[in-house]
């Protein structure tokens, strides 16, 4: 009996290790927390409505800009993204040093790029967010490359054709 008791606690400390180990990341994740403010996972196109978000995949979240992509960051270094409604589109704006600063594309293969310009003609700014599984952010104006999306070959964000990752919306309380 005690040899019996033994293996099956043995087993199950086994599974234990195997099933910690095979959860990571966002996958399990509802909720973070950022400068002492809780973010809730975004897990329905209800839960979009204007208000304050980090953009993620998994532990990756999107911040600083590098010439034409955002760096992916700790959620310590990561933006914190105002998301609103505007004539039927999503903005999406943070602050820069105090200046804001908007995420945009311009047609121009996987680049993302901020602008100070939301009017920008160059680099469109509106974007249509869709909540199917995962977050789907798409650029209104651009015909290629037009989903902001995480690489994970190259860690950064950036517009893709939809190759790459999907990405999750934790919005502030």
């Amino acid at each position: 009996m005690k040899k019996f008791l033994k293996v099956v606690l043995s087993s199950l400390g086994l599974l234990f290790v195997v099933f910690s180990l095979g959860f990571k990341g966002n996958a399990t994740t509802t909720s973070v927390v950022k400068d002492g403010i809780t973010y809730n996972k975004v897990t329905s196109q209800a839960d979009i409505t204007d208000g304050n978000y980090l953009i993620a995949y998994e532990t990756n979240y999107m911040g600083g800009f590098e010439s034409k992509y955002f760096k992916q960051e700790t959620i310590e270094s990561a933006y914190i993204f105002n998301i609103y409604q505007e004539e039927g589109n999503y903005i999406i704006e943070f602050d820069d040093n105090g200046t804001p600063t908007y995420v945009g594309h311009n047609n121009s293969k996987n680049a993302a790029y901020q602008t100070t310009n939301k009017m920008d003609s160059k680099i469109k700014t509106k974007w249509n967010i869709i909540y199917e599984d995962a977050v789907k952010i798409e650029n209104i104006g651009c015909t290629s490359y037009k989903y902001l999306q995480y690489n994970t070959n190259n860690p950064r964000f950036a517009c893709y054709n939809g190759g790459q990752k999907y990405l999750d919306l934790y919005k502030a309380e």
